[in-house]
């Protein structure tokens, strides 16, 4: 009687495995199984896209906006590094670089106040999560018009005396 218990219980274990269909096919139907992506815009190069609003200036080469029709997850609150120009950086080299930091900023932040309509153009990823933009106002490019200003330079410089 002792060893039919076992030889019964090995019956009834390998019978299960034989009924459990489960793990033979998919959880879902394969179209329903596909998530859901939001439509992300397609750009092409040159195209320009709207800017909602700026969040804020982080510093001179680098604002934070929301784009306009962009999904919320993409779009809000969106870290953009302005490309074209080199700018004096926080917290600088020196002291003369630091001061240059600090007023391209401020001068960054009145022209992006200014603006009718802010645009961005030239759309690439950067090393961390955000993108490198051209950055037009009203029609102009911000990195022409700081280069014309004097506050920003075409090549990478040494902002110290």
């Amino acid at each position: 009687m002792k060893p039919l218990i076992p030889l019964v219980l090995l019956g009834m274990l390998s019978a299960c495995s034989m009924t459990n269909t489960t793990f033979n096919r998919p959880y879902a139907p394969p179209e329903a199984s596909k998530p859901e992506t939001a439509e992300t815009p397609e750009i092409a190069v040159g195209e320009r896209t709207l800017v909602a609003r700026v969040v804020a200036v982080e510093r001179a080469d680098r604002v934070r906006v929301d784009v306009t029709g962009w999904p919320a997850l993409f779009g809000a609150d969106l870290p953009i590094t302005l490309t074209g120009v080199h700018l004096p950086q926080l917290p600088g080299q020196c002291p003369e670089e630091a001061a240059a930091a600090t007023e391209a900023a401020k001068r960054v932040e009145t022209l992006l106040s200014q603006a009718r309509k802010i645009e961005l153009s030239d759309l690439s990823r950067a090393k961390q999560f955000g993108l490198n933009a051209r950055i037009w106002l009203d029609d102009q490019p911000l990195d022409q018009t700081l280069l014309s200003e004097g506050i920003a330079q075409k090549a990478r410089t040494d902002w110290c005396p």
